[in-house]
């Protein structure tokens, strides 16, 4: 498993630490298991130390056009077939959905006082989402006591949102639902067609969305995205509470904005 400071990019001294001093000092905190302090807008907290050295970093989807037609044709990067990647430091697509127990959720009235956590799961049909939610309920007061507020978002209608709530018994949780894919595109998502019963014999939606990890600045910008095309290896809960404990500390700014020629 890589090293995390050497998947962590770092900016010049002025956006923040040079490479060798947050490289040590993240890997210090690793191995230290120290707590820390950090405050942010008004909010101060003691951090615990990550578990796993592993760090996810933002990646682009891929156009996934058959090879017979990219042998014959060309597509845009904003064709409706092909996921559209988000920018950090550019403005996140508007975002709004139902949710079970929480009322209505729209990204933009959040008010979260350091970040939004945006996770997108594939739904009811799928075991590995249950055992990743289950997770993210375990530790969403970790994420409260850090300033980041937290959603859980499938494409499922509610009936099936709620069977899913059922089994996560995390009412703090807020789970929403009905997320159209239209919407998922424009969050750079994967859709799946539908392959039948899943191994805990559920029937898969003809159509769904594949997971996500976003997190958001309360001021609409994307800080962190990672996107899938498959339902295992997802980013860690435990990681990127660690990486935020670094981010808050540090003021470490989003990575990955550049867009220019290269």
């Amino acid at each position: 498993m890589a090293d995390a400071s050497a998947l962590v990019e770092l900016g010049h001294a002025a956006q923040g630490p040079t490479v060798e001093d947050a490289g040590s000092q993240f890997e210090a905190l690793k191995q230290s298991r120290q707590p820390i302090r950090h405050e942010m807008k008004g909010f101060a907290s003691e951090t615990i130390s990550c578990q796993s050295s592993q760090l996810h970093r933002y990646s682009e989807p891929v156009d996934r056009l058959s090879r017979k037609s990219m042998s014959t044709q060309t597509t845009s990067p904003t064709s409706p077939s092909t996921p559209a990647a988000l920018m950090p430091r550019q403005a996140v697509p508007a975002l709004s959905v139902p949710t079970l127990d929480h009322g209505p959720f729209t990204l933009s009235e959040d008010a979260a006082s350091n970040f939004t956590l945006v996770v997108f799961y594939r739904g009811l049909h799928c075991p590995i989402c249950l055992k990743y939610l289950l997770e993210l309920g375990r530790l969403q007061a970790e994420f409260d006591q850090r300033g980041v507020k937290v959603i859980a978002i499938s494409s499922d209608v509610r009936d099936r949102a709620q069977a899913i709530a059922d089994k996560l018994r995390a009412p703090a949780l807020r789970v929403g639902y009905d997320l159209s894919l239209a919407q998922a595109r424009t969050w750079g998502l994967y859709i799946s067609t539908s392959h039948g019963t899943t191994s805990i014999g559920i029937e898969e939606p003809a159509l769904f969305s594949e997971p996500g990890v976003f997190i958001v600045r309360p001021d609409g910008t994307l800080y962190y995205g990672a996107v899938q095309t498959m339902p295992f290896a997802r980013p860690h809960f435990d990681e990127l509470l660690a990486a935020l404990d670094f981010a808050l500390d540090k003021n470490y700014p989003a990575r990955g904005e550049y867009a220019g020629p290269v």
